[in-house]
């Protein structure tokens, strides 16, 4: 795989992986997002991950009617990754912050542990996280050598 260049990107090859390596967690995620149209702003990017027409969409534009507004910066979501801290800090510490329904919380729980049980048994998805790791602790504008 070639080396990404932002957040969305990792976002749209981790859902790509569980696509080809895990259609049963793939599936879940069409189910949930569905109804859990999303704003995701990591660091200063900000992008929509949603389901449309059967697929999970990673798309530069989030939808004016999305129920869930997340915001994090890259470093938190590795220390999650890493399992260094838990959603339940960063949400004390206001590192992460959620706005949404108990709807849409319940769903991005099970959303969060669809994938979390993909890394947990894809080596592909394993290793981008890695990947993601390096690029986010390299120097900006410089990236991971791969």
């Amino acid at each position: 795989m070639s080396a990404s260049g932002s957040n969305r990107d990792y976002a749209r090859r981790a859902l790509d992986v569980l696509a080809d390596e895990a259609p049963a967690h793939y599936a879940i995620l069409v189910i949930e997002l569905r109804r859990l149209s999303g704003r995701y702003r990591v660091g200063s990017e900000t992008f929509a991950i949603l389901a449309r027409d059967g697929a999970v969409v990673v798309d530069d534009v989030a939808p004016a009617q999305a129920v869930l507004d997340v915001a994090i910066e890259a470093p938190d979501i590795v220390r999650l990754l890493d399992g260094t801290v838990m959603i339940e800090v960063l949400l004390r510490d206001e590192r992460l912050r959620i706005v949404a329904d108990s709807d849409a919380l319940l769903r991005l729980a099970n959303v969060v542990a669809t994938v979390l049980d993909g890394a947990l048994h894809l080596r592909a998805l394993q290793d981008l996280f890695d990947e993601y790791r390096a690029w986010v602790a390299a120097p900006k504008g410089i990236g991971p050598v791969v």
